[in-house]
């Protein structure tokens, strides 16, 4: 049941609009912290940051602070996973561009709907495994790409498309823990769970090499406040208005998203074998959408 489009005729999901954007931004954000903090520095304090305002929410929201209690351990294990997805994506941007890394995790959508036919018996229609071949041919096109002054964006690429595999298990783990909680419960401990389990790994790695100047600090108050914290609440508040399936296609904007920002504040090459295999890799996903319920459902 979705509730009334009041204030809207065209019934544009603009909370999720809001949230695609800053989302959009993020991997440029990371790239331009990662200047000046190490990535197990920098993915500790957005989670941290972005725990603490979700939760307080929830607390101006009157809701229940804590999980049910036979959620909790599942909450710490998302969280754990939380945790290594957006390291790895932090890690992985040393290496290969925003541009790329904002294509790539487009393909999230296909590794949830394998995940969910492999582990929930949702299966695929012919159509959604002829998605996944054009989606995976896509991905392919894009690793192709020479950002040239980037020796290793294999590797980096490579990292991107694995958290891919890590956001699959967060999004299937999470289904049973979301339906007694609410999303933005286990989202808010989640992120505190993942935050506080980095900060050892931030100590021994270390959070600078020096002195985080302004435009890292800038970085890092956006990630935390604007994509953890007020994208989350921006999404589960368009998808109460106006339903999944409508929600979830503002999603396909999220790459155009990544792509604009990395030109204006970084300065990137707009590469026409990423930009190519993208629109492919879209396509497949939006096939796979159509093909299979593991990845609307999800």
């Amino acid at each position: 049941m979705t509730e009334p489009r009041s204030g809207n005729p065209l019934g544009v999901p603009v909370a999720a609009l809001g949230a695609v954007a800053l989302w959009g931004v993020s991997f440029v954000a990371v790239d331009l912290a990662l200047e000046t903090l190490q990535p197990f520095g920098l993915t500790a304090a957005r989670l941290l940051l972005g725990g603490v305002l979700l939760i307080g929410l929830q607390r101006l929201r009157v809701r229940p602070l804590l999980p049910e209690r036979g959620t909790r351990l599942r909450c710490a294990f998302l969280g754990l996973v939380l945790g290594a997805h957006l390291s790895i994506q932090a890690y992985g941007l040393l290496y290969t561009s925003s541009m790329h890394t904002g294509w790539i995790i487009g393909f999230c959508p296909v590794t949830v709907a394998l995940g969910a036919q492999l582990f929930l018996g949702r299966r695929l229609s012919a159509l959604g495994w002829g998605g996944v071949t054009v989606a995976t041919l896509g991905v392919l096109f894009v690793t192709l790409d020479d950002p040239g002054e980037l020796v290793h964006a294999g590797f980096g690429d490579g990292l991107q498309l694995f958290s891919c595999v890590t956001w699959a298990v967060y999004t299937l783990a999470g289904v049973s823990a979301v339906e007694k909680n609410g999303a933005l419960r286990v989202a808010g401990w989640s992120m505190l769970v993942a935050g506080v389990a980095l900060v050892p790994a931030a100590f021994v790695t270390g959070w600078s090499p020096g002195r985080p100047d302004l435009v890292a600090v800038v970085a890092v108050v956006y990630l935390g406040v604007g994509c953890n914290a007020a994208a989350f609440a921006l999404w589960y508040r368009a998808q109460r208005r106006h339903g999944v399936h409508r929600t979830g296609v503002t999603l396909y904007l999220e790459p155009f998203v990544t792509l604009v920002a990395a030109v204006l504040l970084l300065g990137e090459p707009v590469g026409w074998r990423a930009a190519v295999g993208g629109v492919v890799m879209l396509g497949g996903v939006w096939l796979v959408g159509r093909g299979g319920r593991g990845t609307r459902e999800a």
